[in-house]
């Protein structure tokens, strides 16, 4: 696993990313941790089945007279696919990533790992999987609209496909946004949103994976392979600002503002590679530090979701 790790990542300013076109964020260790707090955020607030919790427990219930199997599509730090692997030793997991994970912990003898780019044909999973989990992977996406006609491709009849993403939006005490591209002496100027805009900018293309997210259940409804669909939206306070938390969602809040406080470190690194002017960086990098650590101004990470079930249709490719 270390030498397959080393051959998909270069180094930069002491940082390894993914030598991959469309993933621009660090590929480390230090990357891996923040994903690994960000993920134990998310559980704590959401779950690990989003929404649908009871529908896929059903599905991977011990039951089931077949073999049960899942894969978690860009799997990153591997968490989600190791939690899985651990609460439900009688399924099959794989974790798919153009880099692999790395783990520290040890390995669920029903979990594993596989270095794969799907944006190539994904023919090799045909009919395969009970539950199809992608979470924040539409920036490593080529096109996300064809991806999603794509992706049941890999479920079995009645698998579930589940979907989130974080909105690259802060959003204000009130769940309405920060305002992106104002100069600092706006009055709701936020240097943590500017920080988080800057670097959406150095990626952005015409299939934009950002405005995806809100196009989910109008494309899974109309995609001939899903045969039902849902979505929502969950605002996480970043830190514990927020005086009705209980004791788990008072945690959840801090391990999220301990996430940011690590993808800006991230995003700092990744846009000094672009030319930004670099005192500037550094200025926003101290003072959203400041936000973040004393809370001022509050905020909320809005996190989208959606899901589907396969129905029993076989899967064609799209005539274009």
């Amino acid at each position: 696993m270390v030498s397959d790790y080393q051959e998909h990542v270069r180094e930069h300013s002491g940082r390894l990313f993914s030598k991959h076109e469309l993933y621009h964020l660090p590929a480390d260790e230090e990357e891996f941790n923040r994903l690994g707090g960000q993920h134990r955020a998310l559980t704590m607030t959401m779950g690990l089945f989003y929404d649908v919790s009871d529908l896929v427990k059903s599905i991977l219930s011990t039951g089931s007279e077949t073999p049960l199997a899942v894969v978690d599509v860009g799997t990153g730090s591997g968490h989600w696919a190791l939690e899985l692997a651990t609460e439900f030793p009688h399924v099959s997991v794989l974790g798919v990533d153009i880099v692999p994970p790395n783990p520290k912990c040890e390995v669920p003898s029903n979990c594993s790992f596989e270095i794969y780019d799907v944006n190539l044909p994904l023919g090799k999973y045909s009919d395969k999987f009970n539950l199809c989990h992608l979470r924040s992977v539409a920036a490593g996406i080529k096109d996300n609209e064809a991806f999603l006609y794509q992706i049941p491709q890999v479920l079995k009849p009645n698998g579930v496909l589940l979907l989130a993403s974080g909105d690259i939006r802060l959003y204000a005490e009130d769940e309405t946004p920060f305002p992106v591209d104002v100069d600092e002496d706006h009055p709701q100027w936020c240097a943590s949103q500017a920080i988080i805009w800057e670097s959406y900018k150095m990626k952005r293309r015409h299939d934009d994976p950002e405005e995806m997210k809100y196009r989910w259940e109008r494309l899974l409804a109309e995609n001939p392979f899903i045969e039902s669909c849902g979505g929502g939206d969950t605002y996480i306070p970043i830190g514990p600002w927020k005086n009705d938390l209980d004791d788990q969602s008072r945690y959840a809040a801090k391990l999220m503002q301990m996430n940011l406080l690590r993808f800006l470190e991230a995003l700092r690194d990744m846009i000094s590679t672009s030319g930004f002017d670099e005192a500037k960086l550094q200025r926003w990098a101290t003072i959203a530090k400041e936000e973040v650590i004393q809370m001022k101004p509050r905020m909320f990470s809005r996190w989208r979701k959606a899901w589907g079930v396969r129905n029993s249709i076989a899967w064609v490719p799209k005539v274009a």
